[in-house]
C-alpha cells in the first residue's frame, strides 16, 4: 500500500508585521528571489567554475480579497516606512518555511471596482530572505 501525502491550504500560516493574514484570494502567497543562487562561468579554454551569488533579495506577493481586514494592516505597515517581518509556514509539510525580517511594501496594489471588486495583489520587497522546502507529512 502506498503512502498518502496531503497538502491543506488552510494549514498555511502567513504573518506580516507579526499579524496573521486573513481574507486570501487566488494563489494566496508567492515568494520569488531576485537572482539565481549559483551562476556558471566558462572560460574560452573550456574550463569553468561556479560562482555563488550572495543576493538573497526578492519579493513576496500576497493576494487578498478586496474586503479583507488584512488590507488595513498592510496599509498601516506601509505608512510606517519601517521594515517589518514576514513569515510563511506550510503546517501540512515537515518544515516548508519562508522568513524575512526586512520587508517593505514595494508597490501599492491597483484598484479595480466594478460589478465585482478586484482582488488586491500586495507586493513586498525584502533584502534578505530565507526559504526552506521540505516534503509533506505522511499519514
Amino acid at each position: 500500500m502506498g503512502t498518502t501525502y496531503t497538502y491543506d491550504v488552510d494549514k498555511t500560516a502567513v504573518l506580516v508585521a507579526l499579524m496573521p493574514v486573513v481574507g486570501f484570494s487566488g494563489d494566496r502567497v508567492t515568494v520569488e528571489f531576485s537572482s539565481d543562487e549559483v551562476e556558471t562561468v566558462m572560460g574560452t579554454d573550456g574550463n569553468g567554475r561556479h560562482v555563488i551569488n550572495k543576493d538573497q533579495s526578492g519579493t513576496v506577493t500576497i493576494t487578498l480579497e478586496h474586503g479583507s481586514p488584512s488590507n488595513t494592516a498592510f496599509e498601516i505597515a506601509r505608512m510606517t516606512g519601517i521594515p517589518f517581518p514576514i513569515l510563511v509556514k506550510d503546517n501540512s509539510s515537515l518544515a516548508t518555511l519562508f522568513a524575512t525580517g526586512d520587508a517593505m511594501v514595494k508597490k501599492h496594489p491597483s484598484l479595480g471596482l466594478g460589478a465585482k471588486p478586484k482582488d488586491l495583489d500586495w507586493v513586498f520587497t525584502f533584502v534578505k530572505g530565507h526559504l526552506v522546502h521540505s516534503g509533506a507529512k505522511t499519514y
